[in-house]
């Protein structure tokens, strides 16, 4: 079974004491939890997964706030995640969805993207549940890249994308929408308006 290990940080280096929440990431978005743990005083963390999985998200929390999402995707074996800094950047989106009555819709599948030259940016998607409500949570990595060697090398074939790394150095901030899809995650039912230049760690969405 693969471990996971690291130390989560503030800003400034200051360990933290955090809960872990590590979710898989399967197929139409469906999320399950595999691991619950804890960082201790110096921030460091240790444990196993329940089972396999080559597409994570860990959650850091302290009580109900959420500091930090990390996303891993395609890796085999334990992670040594070395140190992690929580960021001040948008992570999240939540709200709820509900018919013309008020009636809340479960089941839906929510789309948040970033919107951006050329294609949007997929951050990341989940179901609305019994009380219509979702709550989606992306690695800002998947909207914000640091331009470096490794960056350039997996480009060079593309120069648009070059480009689009290189301007997204000053897009540390999403401009987000969401798309309401059916029962099926197939049909489109609705999508919001762009929220420009979010910069809430979680940012709350008006009802659909």
């Amino acid at each position: 079974m693969e471990s996971v290990k690291g130390r989560i940080l503030y800003k400034r280096g200051t360990p933290l004491k955090t809960t872990i929440k590590t979710l898989k990431i399967g197929e139409n978005c469906h999320q399950s939890l595999i691991n619950y743990s804890k960082s201790d005083s110096e921030g460091n963390f240790d444990f196993e997964l329940s089972e396999s999985a080559d597409h994570i998200l860990l959650h850091f929390y302290q009580g109900e706030k959420l500091l930090h999402v990390l996303e891993k995707i395609d890796f085999q074996g334990d992670l040594d995640l070395g140190d992690i800094t929580t960021s001040s950047q948008n992570i999240a989106v939540k709200g709820r969805v509900v018919d013309e009555d008020g009636n809340p819709i479960e089941g839906l599948m929510i789309t948040a993207f970033d919107i951006d030259i050329g294609p949007d940016d997929f951050l990341g998607c989940n179901w609305t549940d019994d009380e219509g409500k979702y709550f989606i949570t992306y690695d800002p990595s998947r909207y914000h890249f640091q331009l470096d060697e490794e960056n350039v090398v997996k480009t060079s074939l593309n120069p648009v994308s070059i480009i689009k790394k290189s301007l997204s150095l000053l897009d540390r901030e999403p401009d987000i929408k969401i798309i309401v899809n059916d029962r099926l995650g197939v049909f489109e039912l609705k999508r919001s308006d762009e929220y420009p230049d979010v910069s809430e760690i979680v940012k709350k969405l008006k009802i659909l």
